[in-house]
């Protein structure tokens, strides 16, 4: 897996656990 994935994926988490928390 390329670096870019990696780093999308991350940041799709980490949108998707924001708006979760909210």
């Amino acid at each position: 897996m390329s670096t870019d994935a990696s780093n999308e994926v991350r940041l799709v988490a980490e949108t998707a656990a924001s708006r979760a928390s909210r």
